[in-house]
Order: C-alpha cells, then sequence, then structure tokens
C-alpha cells in the first residue's frame, strides 16, 4: 500500500488524477496451488474487491494528510 500511497502524492501534488484498478488474475497472472491444474489459491473476485475497499476506505484520510 506504501507504494500506492507514494505514487497517489506524486500525482497528487503535480495536480494529476490518479485512477487505481486492482487487478488479480486471471491465470497466469494469479497464484495456484502447487502440484494442482492451476487451482487459485484465492477467488479474484474478492481480492480484487478486498484491495478496492483498502483505498476507497484510506483515500479520504490520505488526501487529508497532503494538506
Amino acid at each position: 500500500m506504501r507504494y500506492w500511497e507514494d505514487t497517489m502524492e506524486g500525482m497528487v501534488e503535480r495536480g494529476q488524477i490518479c485512477n487505481v484498478e486492482p487487478e488479480h488474475g486471471p491465470w497466469p497472472y494469479m497464484q495456484s496451488l502447487p502440484f494442482t491444474d492451476m487451482k487459485p489459491t484465492h477467488d479474484i473476485w474478492e481480492a480484487n474487491n478486498f484491495v478496492a475497499k483498502q483505498f476507497h476506505d484510506k483515500w479520504p484520510e490520505f488526501v487529508a494528510n497532503l494538506k
């Protein structure tokens, strides 16, 4: 998350719009369990929603701290 916060901070300081699009798949970009027929380790929809919620929850606090 710190990487994304640094990126957003720089973009906000330059007056740029920062869009975040969480993406964790599909295979072969996502992890799969070893010794299986590419069985995923997690649900892509849940992972993407988790990351989106993290940004949504943190963004107001992050913007307030930039001022």
